[in-house]
């Protein structure tokens, strides 16, 4: 017999994974940076750096992409609009970043440096709790998917699939 999706089930949360800040707080987060203007095409981080900035969207898209070995094996993973983050497990480990950032259209954002990224996540509880939460799925679905556990329904296989060249690369 098949269950259903319970709380602690990422794939049913995919609104946690990929949450959206309220004016209120995006407010917040920007006296922990600077707003900058962003043209098309611009990389705001990539694949193997470490100690990325955090971007907070205002205005246009931001796409995260992972790619294989060789570049052309590029692909688009989501697509962050107003109100959305970059929280990659970067912030708070030391490792080097699996995806790349870049501006699909002219954009603007709010970039906190990463020295200041731990600031930002202390001193406004509820952004950290938000960001946490958000690395904690993100975490959850690699485990998940390196132990080879795929969901096959809705958003969860849209994640799955996403996700699954990740997790890939994190057991090589």
């Amino acid at each position: 017999m098949m269950s259903g999706p319970t709380l602690d089930d990422p794939y049913a949360r995919t609104g946690q994974i990929y949450p959206v800040m309220p004016a209120e707080m995006i407010a917040r987060v920007r006296s922990y940076g600077a707003e900058e203007k962003v043209p098309a095409g611009t990389t705001l981080f990539a694949r193997g750096d470490r100690h990325a900035d955090f971007f907070l969207v205002v205005a246009g898209e931001i796409g995260i992409f992972h790619s294989g070995e060789a570049d052309d094996e590029e692909r688009l993973l989501t697509v962050h609009r107003h109100g959305q983050f970059t929280g990659e497990l970067d912030h708070v480990s030391a490792r080097a970043l699996l995806v790349t950032a870049r501006a699909l259209t002219a954009a603007r954002v709010v970039r906190v440096s990463s020295a200041d990224v731990r600031k930002l996540l202390s001193g406004e509880p509820d952004v950290g709790e938000m960001v946490m939460r958000e690395l904690k799925l993100l975490d959850k679905v690699g485990g998940d998917l390196r132990r080879g556990h795929y969901p096959n329904a809705g958003q969860g296989a849209k994640v799955a699939a996403i996700l699954r060249k990740v997790a890939d690369d994190l057991d090589a």
